[in-house]
């Protein structure tokens, strides 16, 4: 099931959002932002990459934040989906085993119920996290999908995956396995780590405004900006 939201209600929800403290020496408090509040941030920075000359896709599109099949954004080429962005906020780095949870929660919903990878294309997805990636979880990605395919946990994942989803509870490992290895190679996996959104952030003013109170430090001095 596909549930959005429309530019209304995302506006209703940024109006919400309590600005934090942000000083201009140091990252952005990624990790001080709610889990929905995350969600949000990652959709206006690709929403601002829309009017850029090399941008692949035309539509930005924000999931509900229930139910969303492990997708939290959506990005659109005329009228087809060609990415879409998994939000995760750790405060610690992400293992191999959430990473590949979450990979294969998004396929499991694609078996079921279909409308989340294109039929004649591949697609992109990015893990956009606030931390970053264990070794093992780095492997997983950029390896993919012979890291995941061929981890001795692969059938444990997906299992677990399985019983935690009711939708889902009805699948068999060794029946959807042929179909679910298919569909995990026509997913192109790609990484957004903190200092990518960082420099998003940096690049685009009016979005860190949305969320931050932009300070400068100098002279032992806090200067709002």
């Amino acid at each position: 099931m596909r549930i959005v939201i429309n530019e209304a209600k995302i506006i209703a929800e940024q109006a919400k959002i309590t600005k934090l403290a942000s000083y201009t020496s140091e990252p952005y408090p990624l990790n001080s932002l709610s889990d929905r509040e995350f969600e949000i941030l990652t959709y206006f920075l690709y929403q601002s990459m829309i009017s850029q000359p090399n941008s692949v896709f035309d539509k930005v599109t924000l999931m509900s934040g229930i139910g969303e099949r492990g997708r939290d954004v959506i990005l659109s080429l005329k009228g087809e989906d060609i990415g879409i962005i998994q939000c995760k906020k750790y405060k610690s780095n992400l293992d191999k085993t959430i990473v590949s949870k979450e990979i294969i929660k998004l396929v499991l919903f694609e078996i079921v119920e279909g409308n989340i990878i294109p039929e004649n294309q591949n697609l992109n997805y990015y893990l956009a996290i606030t931390s970053g990636l264990s070794n093992t979880a780095k492997k997983i990605i950029r390896n993919h999908p012979t890291e995941l395919i061929d981890n001795i946990d692969f059938e444990k994942w997906t299992n677990e995956v399985i019983k935690e989803y009711s939708t889902l509870k009805h699948l068999i490992f060794k029946d959807i396995q042929p179909q679910l290895v298919l569909l995990l190679k026509r997913l192109q996996l790609n990484e957004v780590m903190p200092q990518d959104l960082n420099k998003l952030l940096d690049s685009n003013s009016d979005v860190a405004n949305y969320f931050f109170k932009i300070q400068q430090v100098t002279d032992n001095q806090v200067q709002r900006i």
